[in-house]
């Protein structure tokens, strides 16, 4: 899993596209790392899973497998974007959804204000999408 985290480091990917990217078929055969394209090895990691095929084209859908993958891949992923660890990442997310159905907005807002605050300037050349 860290080669899969050195490699998203260096690549500007945009990890909110996971969920439902459409990707050739030639794609999911590729065994090389590539840091361009994580997309491949996140699938052989079994992160994602095949949702639909379109045989016109040639292509494949793919999605999380569950909200318990979905779960265990963001709270893999959390502590090395932001200043979490690991071991409180699923807390730390957990409490924005208890805020969030208190109705809890300031507690929720500085939560927020505070996981932005941690996330690196530098992290890539892309920045403002860590921010969307």
């Amino acid at each position: 899993p860290t080669m899969l985290v050195d490699m998203l480091k260096k690549t500007d990917y945009d990890l909110r596209q996971l969920d439902g990217i459409e990707v050739p078929a030639a794609a999911l055969t590729d065994y090389r790392a590539d840091f361009q394209n994580p997309v491949p090895i996140i699938y052989q990691s079994g992160y994602l899973t095949i949702k639909d095929y379109d045989s016109e084209f040639n292509f494949f859908r793919l999605g999380y497998p569950n909200a318990e993958v979905e779960y265990g891949w963001l709270n893999f992923i959390t502590p090395y974007y932001t200043s979490l660890s690991e071991a409180n990442a699923p807390f730390y997310i957990g409490k924005f959804s208890q805020e969030l159905r208190a109705g809890d907005v300031d507690a929720f807002m500085e939560r927020l204000r505070a996981f932005f605050a941690d996330i690196p300037y530098e992290l890539n050349d892309r920045t403002e999408q860590h921010y969307q």
